[in-house]
């Protein structure tokens, strides 16, 4: 073809994969900003019982987002603020 330069285009090429790459590296640097129950009770070192127990009882917020169920990042930072102003239990 006319008008073509190889080097030009794959130079192109090039950039768009290196900005791809670097959109993507992005990606996953970025924390979740909302868990699924599973990951919640994973990141608050409970059993999944325990998590849907504080759901239950109004100690945790769980946010519904079509069919699935998640517990926002601010929501788990909340509770565990508020499990630590608690006072702890006599013996």
């Amino acid at each position: 073809m006319e008008g073509t330069n190889p080097e030009r285009d794959l130079l192109l090429k090039q950039k768009r994969e290196e900005r791809a790459r670097a959109r993507a590296d992005h990606l996953e640097k970025l924390e979740p900003l909302r868990y699924s129950v599973q990951e919640s009770a994973k990141i608050l070192r409970k059993s999944v019982p325990s998590v849907y127990l504080a759901i239950r009882q109004g100690r945790l917020t769980l946010t519904k987002d079509g069919r699935r169920s998640y517990i926002n990042r601010a929501e788990l930072e909340r509770y565990v603020a508020a499990c630590d102003q608690r006072e702890p239990r006599a013996a």
